[in-house]
């Protein structure tokens, strides 16, 4: 959330700024330090507490549900609970979701080097050429119910190593989809 209060940029804010960024009386910061164990100040070796900019958030929550939403206090607690839990879950959330792309990525990675190991391991040369001298491939029935006669590179693919490859590519392609709707959806690039 985001109460167009604007905060400097560091690491560890004192007191008396706490309460002058976020609109919030010292003593009333005082009674929610022991309400609201979300705000949880880090305390130097001289006793001076040390804000972070999740506590400031966490004071700009409970001064909105407090004074603009009319909450009691429990019931601040249980809305700040609840915020906090769903922030934590879309955090596991995301992260898993990094997890997976990571993973979609590298067997994406892995069936590109099947399909290059399969058309280096079931490539031959062709033995014949045709009129012009150029080396034709054909891949045996399968090539020719689809009735394409390839030419490629002096290499002939037998049927097996057709199979696998669109195998392959149909895998790879299931796989590349995946990790584009990962991305799309967390904005990941």
């Amino acid at each position: 959330m985001d109460f167009g209060i604007q905060t400097p940029e560091k690491s560890g804010y004192k007191f008396n700024e706490v309460a002058s960024l976020t609109g919030v009386k010292p003593y009333v910061l005082r009674f929610w330090e022991t309400e609201f164990h979300q705000i949880s100040p880090l305390q130097t070796e001289d006793g001076i507490k040390s804000y972070d900019k999740s506590d400031l958030l966490v004071i700009k929550t409970i001064k909105k549900l407090l004074f603009e939403d009319k909450k009691s206090i429990p019931e601040a607690k249980k809305v700040l609970d609840a915020e906090l839990e769903a922030m934590a879950n879309a955090k596991i959330e995301v992260e898993d979701s990094a997890q997976n792309t990571q993973d979609l990525k590298a067997q994406s990675q892995d069936l590109r080097n099947a399909i290059e190991e399969v058309i280096e391991k079931g490539t031959e040369l062709a033995s014949s050429s045709d009129d012009e001298g150029e080396f034709v491939c054909k891949a045996g029935p399968l090539a020719s119910r689809f009735k394409k006669e390839v030419k490629v590179h002096q290499r002939s693919l037998g049927d097996k190593d057709v199979v696998s490859l669109v195998s392959a590519k149909k895998k790879l392609s299931k796989l590349l989809g995946q990790i584009q709707e990962l991305e799309q959806k967390h904005g990941w690039n």
